[in-house]
């Protein structure tokens, strides 16, 4: 109540300082025509003594006005309040010690009133600067933040325009190499196609996966590692009796990361489905995605007839499984028959932040 009070006071003390005195002396002469009427009524003068008289002007103009006008209000009250001890309507005796001594009193009380209740009124006045500055500050604030979640939220606009895109295209490649394969005469180059259009829908799941978090873009594992397995379940597998079965652990990915093991599942399934069984033979591959102590874990393990991996040391996927191995700083087992087992364990890696595209 008191700070909302003296808020709208304030202009009072934005005058000028003749203005500002001028109004503490009408405040002071205003209860010095209240004691002027009280004296009329006969009362004994230590029922008016000046404290009660005079201090209320002094606290008025202490706390309306600024510039030492409760110091002026306490000469002004002083110096008024001698004509009631020296009353030209009684025959004067001359002030007496005691009249000098409660004068001195009531200058002293008046003064450190003056002096405190300026200082409460500084205070306050600092205080609602203060509260206007925070207030000025919180509204900059809310400002910037609005602004950031526009431009958080057109920068996932764009990420997602762009991945939409990229992906778009990737799928467009992949199909076109797909129509190749059907119409090349020679079984390995029909091979290599298809494999070529495999990772490229690789590429294209992540790209569909890919999300922006805390200015680094990443994926999220589980979702990636299942929707791909879902894929290669339709694509490679269609009509065979063999079941794919996934197992993956929520982690998040850096989207290079991602692409690496995207490229390994999809090898690996791969080579499970075209290898472990033959062409009607019902079968199991199961991949599992999960944390271990050195980091990450993925495995690929059927249920079929199994190789040992020096037997196709110098095949094309073995040398693609290694490299992408090496990417991720791992290492891989083969392990089998009966079955085959592929392991391959990794150190988890930090997502790096996401880089703004350059300007030219």
């Amino acid at each position: 109540m008191l700070v909302e009070t003296l808020h709208r006071l304030q202009p009072l003390r934005s005058l000028p300082a003749a203005v500002q005195y001028g109004a503490a002396a009408l405040v002071v002469l205003a209860f010095f025509a209240l004691r002027y009427i009280l004296a009329g009524l006969d009362l004994d003068p230590d029922q008016l003594p000046l404290f009660l008289v005079f201090m209320p002007a002094v606290i008025l103009s202490a706390l309306l006005f600024d510039k030492g006008t409760g110091y002026f209000a306490v000469a002004a009250s002083a110096v008024l309040g001698l004509y009631f001890i020296l009353d030209p309507r009684h025959p004067p005796v001359g002030a007496t010690a005691a009249d000098a001594i409660r004068v001195a009193i009531f200058v002293a009380s008046g003064l450190l009133a003056a002096a405190i209740v300026e200082s409460l009124r500084r205070t306050v006045d600092q205080l609602i600067e203060r509260t206007s500055e925070l207030a000025a500050a919180r509204e900059s604030l809310e400002q910037g933040y609005t602004a950031l979640l526009a431009s958080d939220a057109q920068k996932d606009l764009l990420l997602g325009d762009i991945n939409h895109r990229i992906k778009n295209h990737l799928q467009l490649v992949s199909g076109y190499l797909l129509l190749g394969q059907r119409e090349v005469g020679d079984a390995r180059a029909a091979e290599l196609l298809a494999n070529a259009a495999n990772r490229l829908r690789v590429l294209a799941r992540v790209y569909d996966r890919l999300q922006l978090v805390k200015e680094t873009t990443t994926v999220s594992a589980r979702g990636f590692v299942e929707e791909l397995c879902n894929d290669l379940q339709l694509t490679l597998i269609g009509i065979r009796p063999i079941v794919l079965t996934v197992e993956a652990e929520e982690a998040e990915l850096s989207s290079s990361s991602a692409v690496t093991i995207g490229m390994m599942v999809n090898e690996l399934v791969t080579n499970a489905v075209r290898y472990a069984f033959e062409d009607d033979e019902p079968g199991n591959v199961f991949v599992y995605f999960k944390r271990c102590d050195s980091g990450f874990c993925l495995e690929v393990i059927d249920d079929g007839d199994g190789f040992r991996s020096e037997e196709r040391v110098g095949s094309i996927g073995q040398r693609l499984l290694r490299g992408l191995v090496r990417q991720l700083d791992g290492s891989i087992e083969w392990s089998g028959p009966p079955g085959t087992r592929v392991s391959v364990t990794f150190p988890e890696r930090r997502a790096a932040p996401a880089e703004a595209p350059s300007s030219s």
